[in-house]
This record gives structure tokens, C-alpha cells and sequence, in this order.
């Protein structure tokens, strides 16, 4: 069961790979002609210049496949979801005790 699982999972996230190299080269192939696209994606990835990679992938699901924008950022970010949580905590946690302003302080006599 557990092979199965990891299968199933491992499945799972190369569709979601594929998703996303394909939405990065629609929306280079929206720039440039795809042959164009796929010679630049590579040579991004050598780069490890991800967050290019992850532009093209936002414009390609936005402007291509017409997505709404949060999808589109998700697709694109996915780490984005995971990182939302700890700031809107750290927001929260600063409003609720926010920071001790000491401008207003005297030195002791």
C-alpha cells in the first residue's frame, strides 16, 4: 500500500511539472515563436534562474489558458500557499503587540 501511494504521489507531481513547464512555454511562445521559448527556458534553467521560469509560467497560464490570477500564482509559486500563513501570523502578531517606540524616552538624571 505504501508503494502505492508513493507511486500515486510521484505521478502526481510530475503532472504537476509538466503543468508547469508547459504554462512557462506558452507564455515564452507568447513572446517569442517556440522554438524560441524552449531554447530560452533552457538556458534559464541552466542559469537556475528559476524565478524567470516561474514569470513565464504566470503570464503563460494568465494570458494562455485565460486562468484567473490567484490559480495562475499558484501554479506559478506554489510555495506561496505555504509561505501565506506565517505572514499573515507575523502581521497579526504586530498588530496585537506592536514594537516599543522609544523616540519619545528621556535619559535618566
Amino acid at each position: 500500500m505504501k508503494l502505492l501511494i508513493r507511486i500515486v504521489g510521484l505521478a502526481l507531481l510530475t503532472v504537476a511539472a509538466a503543468a508547469w513547464v508547459w504554462a512557462c512555454l506558452a507564455g515564452l511562445g507568447l513572446c517569442v515563436s517556440i522554438g524560441w521559448a524552449v531554447l530560452i527556458a533552457a538556458a534559464i534553467a541552466w542559469l537556475r534562474q528559476i524565478w524567470l521560469l516561474q514569470i513565464g509560467t504566470f503570464v503563460g497560464a494568465l494570458l494562455v489558458w485565460r486562468w484567473p490570477v490567484v490559480p495562475a500564482l499558484l501554479l506559478a509559486a506554489p510555495r506561496a500557499l505555504l509561505v501565506l500563513p506565517g505572514l499573515v501570523s507575523t502581521y497579526l502578531a504586530g498588530r496585537r503587540h506592536p514594537r516599543v517606540r522609544w523616540s519619545n524616552a528621556r535619559p535618566a538624571a
